[in-house]
């Protein structure tokens, strides 16, 4: 080597490449780092003054400084600051030899320094790095220091430009570029260092690669894997992280370069947790282990096990409220067994999130994050907090008050006043205070993770209350366990942004019994609506509960809501048959003894020769407000007109008209085909026939109570006249003009 001309002497070999090799040299007591171009090699010679320029153009402590240089030379050189330390591959991989890691503060150092030299990069010169990799970033743990090295495959941002048989401006390292790196390996897009360096921090704090495949079977099998699998953040692979540092990594980890986090807010963001981790300022949260110490005894689940936290929430006035609210209103008229409660359900709904949770861990083999599961549980245990006594048949069937997860005046009233236990209990914490950001605006966040979870047609919702239900009714429709098995989690893109997906994929192919899983549980769905939910002497008992309280309601239009949020079931009942009017008191009366009207007119409300489909739907929903009969103050006129039409008592006459479907609402899911596919937001498969099977249970009914033959008939011709709609009674039937 010539490079002694220049009065340099060699210490010893640092590192040697295909390139170039690297010593640490001294001159007059001065120290540095001489890198040789192999002799010959055009591409080193290339590369070698490619970084050369780069480190001349740049001036910052976390980047080598150019001391000395002849590239003229037959084997060209250059002499630049000598970075203290080791590599931070010899590191990880010696401190792995021992089961140590780095802590949060000492990654947040280096990264930060690491970070404010891309800045500098990307906003003084725009140049992008493209080879960030553990051998290229020295850290010296004596003065917490770490240096970038290697700049030799470095560009302007946005180039992609590429020269012949010059391998190095083509590629960096696989396993620390993203999938769009690997997709364009020429072009120089400056978050693609930003991702580098996420890997490097990810390596610090746990010891391993983000994706811990390595490329052995190729660079298209790897990229296949990291697309295929989700990231399993920091603080899951080791515990000691605190979540805030977890997260910051996996936003630099985002395999979308749109959604990556830039360089500068990176650095913002790991400067300001570093800043409150120094100075204890912030309150860190490790994803610690929760102890689940009680134990509450389920007849359809066993032991179903409550943190501290969730066991006070449950224990709160608001949501003990449930334990008096039956979760099928008046149908234990039907089936004597289903007196279960909303509570029961509530905690049944946490137990089916948690299994749900559990059988992607084990499948997939990751560890849910912490705070994810904490969301999906709490959401689960409280997402019927704000029901009333008989809640769907007041509001979903008749009307009287918005539906309890729509109502923002119960909400307020339950959760949002100063002396709501559970309202302040839940503020107390970030969980609780996203959970009452999820139980305000439901629908804003369905179609992420949580609200998936819970309230999807696969949700932990469907999964418990159709075993419950069956179960307490003696019937034989069952969630088949197996829809458990094709849940995934699907983070890739976007860590933050996690989603319940279904896939339908297996070792050979497409599985069309997860597809039929799915379907199944619709159809078990389907199966309680038409057995249960819409029995003919369940809907005589909604019908008399809806004229009960018309009447009470009266001339003042309304009824006093929250007077109904702090009865039960029974004290519903016993509030009614209080009241000082007679028709309320008496209907009340003879509704808790079981004396039902029976049925002289039922009716499809979308005909024979109407098209079932959403568009029918609203067509149908719009003409029932054009005639009053979304209210009860139009149900009433219905009744009244029967009543002159027949000479029969008003009182006794019940007319029933639900202004929504049974059961016919959304059957959408994140639905993924094969690993390698993104999720769509789609339909189950098969769904749409059952739908329209719900909305052949959409039907309006008239109830006589105490009538003679003669009054039955008298008032099925009526309101076959009334309504213009085929009686399909066999006994009243008759054929419309």
């Amino acid at each position: 080597m010539r490079a002694e001309r220049s009065g340099w002497s060699l210490v010893e070999r640092l590192g040697e490449g295909d390139f170039a090799v690297v010593d640490a040299v001294e001159r007059a007591g001065e120290s540095g780092a001489m890198k040789q171009a192999t002799s010959g090699n055009v591409s080193a010679r290339e590369r070698l003054r490619v970084e050369h320029d780069a480190l001349a153009l740049l001036d910052h402590p976390s980047i080598p400084r150019v001391i000395d240089a002849d590239l003229d030379d037959d084997a060209p050189w250059f002499v630049m600051t000598l970075a203290p330390g080791h590599s931070a591959l010899w590191v990880v991989d010696e401190w792995a030899k021992q089961g140590r890691v780095h802590g949060p503060i000492e990654t947040l150092r280096f990264l930060s320094q690491l970070l404010s030299a891309l800045q500098h990069m990307q906003e003084t010169r725009e140049l992008v790095h493209r080879d960030i990799k553990d051998a290229n970033v020295i850290v010296d743990h004596a003065t917490c220091h770490a240096t970038l090295i290697d700049f030799g495959f470095c560009k302007r941002a946005g180039v992609s430009s590429i020269r012949d048989k010059d391998s190095f401006w083509r590629a960096g390292a696989a396993r620390f570029s993203p999938p769009g790196k690997l997709d364009d390996p020429a072009l120089a897009v400056a978050s693609h260092d930003v991702f580098a360096l996420g890997v490097i921090a990810y390596r610090l704090l746990t010891g391993l690669h983000p994706w811990s495949v390595g490329t052995a079977d190729g660079l298209a099998a790897y990229k296949r894997h990291v697309r295929s699998n989700p990231l399993v953040l920091p603080h899951e692979e080791n515990s000691m992280v605190p979540i805030e540092v977890s997260r910051l990594v996996g936003r630099m980890l985002q395999l979308s370069d749109e959604e990556r986090i830039t360089t500068a807010e990176a650095h913002d963001s790991t400067s300001s947790l570093l800043a409150d981790l120094e100075s204890g300022s912030r309150s860190t949260r490790r994803a610690t282990v929760q102890s689940h110490p009680h134990v509450i005894r389920d007849p359809l689940r066993g032991d179903v096990r409550l943190t501290e936290y969730e066991y006070r929430l449950l224990n709160t006035p608001e949501m003990q409220r449930l334990r008096w609210i039956r979760q099928l209103g008046l149908t234990n008229l039907v089936y004597p067994g289903a007196d279960h409660s909303r509570l029961s359900h509530s905690i049944g709904s946490l137990e089916r999130a948690e299994s749900m949770l559990r059988a992607i861990e084990m499948i997939e083999g990751i560890r849910v994050d912490a705070d994810l599961r904490e969301q999906t549980r709490l959401y689960a245990l409280l997402h019927d907090v704000t029901h009333i006594a008989a809640g769907h048949t007041i509001e979903d069937q008749l009307g009287f008050f918005e539906r309890h997860d729509e109502n923002q005046g119960r909400f307020a009233r339950l959760l949002g006043k100063e002396d709501s236990v559970l309202g302040s209990l839940l503020r107390s914490t970030v969980a609780g205070t996203v959970t009452i950001e999820r139980l305000e605006s439901p629908g804003s966040l369905g179609d992420d993770f949580v609200g998936q979870a819970v309230s999807s047609p696969v949700g932990a919702d469907v999964l418990d209350y159709l075993d419950r239900d069956a179960f307490h009714c003696g019937l034989d429709h069952r969630v088949d366990s197996a829809i458990f098995r094709q849940l995934r989690l699907y983070a890739r893109d976007n860590p933050s942004d996690r989603k319940l997906v279904s896939t339908t994929s297996g070792k050979y192919g497409i599985r069309v019994d997860r597809e039929f899983a799915a379907e199944s549980l619709l159809v078990e769905r389907y199966a309680m609506f038409l057995k249960v939910y819409t029995h003919s002497a369940k809907l005589a008992a909604d019908a008399m509960l809806g004229k009960a309280l018309a009447e009470l309601a009266g001339t003042r239009g309304s009824l006093k809501e929250a007077e109904f949020e702090s009865l039960g079931d029974e004290t519903l009942l016993q509030y009614l048959m209080a009241s000082k009017k007679v028709l309320v008191s008496q209907t009340a009366a003879r509704l808790k003894s079981r004396m039902l009207p029976r049925a002289v007119f039922r009716s499809r409300i979308l005909g024979e020769d109407e098209q079932l489909n959403r568009l029918s739907y609203a067509d149908a929903q719009q003409h029932a407000k054009e005639e009053g009969f979304d209210s009860y103050k139009g149900r009433r006129l219905v009744e009244l007109a029967l009543s002159r039409a027949t000479k029969v008592d008003a009182s006794r006459i019940f007319f029933y008209y639900p202004f929504r479907a049974p059961g016919f609402k959304r059957a959408d899911h994140w639905l993924q085909k094969t690993a390698s596919e993104r999720p769509e937001w789609r339909q189950i498969a098969g769904v749409s026939p059952i739908l329209r099977k719900h909305l052949r249970l959409w039907e309006s009914w008239v109830f006589l109570a105490d009538g003679s033959e003669s009054e039955r008939a008298a008032v099925a011709e009526a309101a076959e006249d009334a309504l213009q709609m085929p009686n399909m009674i066999e006994e009243y039937r008759r054929t419309l003009l």
